[in-house]
């Protein structure tokens, strides 16, 4: 429970920034450790050695990451985890019609509407992009790394502008 932890001798941001941390561990080790078991097995069975299955998978992860602190925000402002977790679920759809956004966007008329969709589309990570290029990295192909390091810190920047508006509000509430 929340009164619990707030009786512990640390201060409200490093309780928040340590739970954010812990789960992104956690987070980093099981993708390392599915996507090594099953490289590990394909490359046995086939004779094929790669670690790129390896790396699209920490790519998830770290996709994963902006999506959580939004979760972890949510989770201090509503005080609720069902709320916490149905925000990462909208947030990975919107994130997959992000990351496709220059496609959907012809589907509005010029003007307006295709601004608002434009505009809305641009705040959100793009999950659907990360998810293709690890697919390309796990399949060998091309990817240019300039657009991947982009879209990786653009997911990161979005999950530490969550993650401080939630320590934010937790300074701020009174349990």
């Amino acid at each position: 429970r929340i009164e619990h932890l707030l009786s512990l001798p640390v201060r409200r941001y490093e309780l928040l920034l340590g739970t954010f941390l812990g789960v992104l561990a956690l987070s980093l080790i099981g993708a390392a450790y599915g996507a090594g078991g099953f490289t590990l097995i394909f490359a046995v069975k086939t004779g094929y050695w790669t670690l790129r299955p390896v790396a699209a998978a920490l790519l998830a992860s770290v996709t994963f990451a902006g999506i959580y602190g939004a979760m972890l925000t949510a989770a201090v402002a509503l005080r609720s985890a069902a709320l916490s977790a149905a925000v990462g679920v909208v947030l990975f759809v919107l994130g997959i019609v992000a990351g496709y956004r220059d496609r959907l966007d012809t589907f509005f008329e010029a003007g307006p509407a295709r601004e608002v969709f434009r505009a809305a589309t641009f705040v959100l990570p793009r999950v659907s992009a990360l998810a293709d290029a690890s697919a390309d990295i796990a399949a060998s192909a091309s990817v240019k790394m300039n657009v991947l390091a982009s879209q990786v810190a653009g997911l990161l920047v979005f999950g530490l502008a969550a993650l401080a508006l939630g320590i934010h509000l937790f300074e701020q509430r009174d349990f």
